[in-house]
């Protein structure tokens, strides 16, 4: 019987963690599983109020970072202890702005895996808007489109100081659609069938022994965005299948954590800039330095 370990990576925004574990533990019933909750440094009082909410619950582990150490790292807490201290075979990251809404989701995943021996695994993720968020690419990033993408950063970035971003990004946005770019569009053609080696959406990435066995956890030199593009190529490299399966659902409210703490727009927008641009150097460096850099997530 294989044993899972949900991954919560918390940080300020109570609220959402809590209805996130209270949807596994109301959803999920009959199955071998624990709940890590990584507290990321939070300095509101949160860890208490999960310590105490979960305290009867010796199912639910609530982790904590004394400081906010990023995704990747904040993540690799969880990873590492389920995998050593709780032997879990699966390793489940969940963002704490998801809801787990389907009972058969752990039984989904275990049919998937033997069915096509998967090494990282996306469901479907439904957005309040309607959007299907998987499969994220099909084609992994290149280091032209990385340097691409980091200029269109910078110059956003250098537009929001003076007010200017969110008129160039509509702009932008309207030159694409008359001329019939749209990302939508494209997504919306792929979120219905099951598609192997594409790039998963870092809101709920499942883990096989295929992965586990052989990783720690996520490369953990970026503090926030561009991990899924990492993980792609990182897959990708070392042979292993990632895959989208339309059969498991989950729900993503999106953002909670950088809503409760960047409440202005604009301030919110600039720190998406600023740490997508630290986060494509990461990405550069990482492939073009692949065998050096990848020890670092190697068991």
């Amino acid at each position: 019987m294989y044993k899972f370990a949900f991954i919560v990576l918390h940080y300020m925004n109570v609220s959402d963690t809590i209805e996130c574990v209270d949807s596994i533990i109301r959803t999920i019933s009959g199955k071998n599983y624990d709940i890590i909750v990584v507290d990321n440094g939070s300095n509101n009082g949160s860890y208490e109020v999960l310590k105490e909410r979960y305290l009867r619950h010796s199912f639910v582990h609530i982790l904590r970072s004394q400081e906010n150490i990023g995704f990747a790292r904040g993540n690799n807490i969880g990873f590492k202890y389920a995998k050593h201290r709780l032997g879990s075979d699966f390793i489940i990251l969940l963002n704490n702005d998801t809801i787990l809404l389907q009972p058969n989701f752990l039984e989904k995943i275990e049919e998937i895996y033997r069915k096509t021996k998967f090494a990282v695994l996306g469901p479907d993720i439904t957005t309040p808007k309607g959007e299907h968020q998987n499969p994220q690419r099909v084609k992994p990033l290149t280091i032209s489109e990385a340097k691409r993408l980091r200029m269109k950063f910078f110059i956003l970035l250098t537009l929001n100081f003076v007010g200017l971003d969110a008129f160039f990004q509509r702009i932008y946005r309207d030159i694409k659609r008359r001329l019939g770019i749209s990302p939508a569009k494209i997504q919306n053609d792929l979120y219905l069938k099951e598609l192997e080696n594409v790039q998963l959406h870092g809101a709920c990435l499942i883990f096989s022994p295929e992965y586990v066995k052989r990783f720690e956890g996520l490369y953990d030199k970026t503090f926030l965005y561009v991990e899924e593009d990492i993980l792609f190529h990182l897959c990708l490299h070392e042979g292993l299948k990632t895959l989208y399966s339309p059969e498991i659902r989950i729900f993503h409210k999106e953002d909670g954590s950088t809503d409760f703490i960047y409440r202005t727009s604009s301030r919110k927008r600039r720190f998406i800039y600023l740490n997508t641009i630290k986060s494509l150097k990461v990405f550069l460096n990482f492939v073009r330095n692949y065998e050096n850099e990848v020890k670092r997530i190697k068991g």
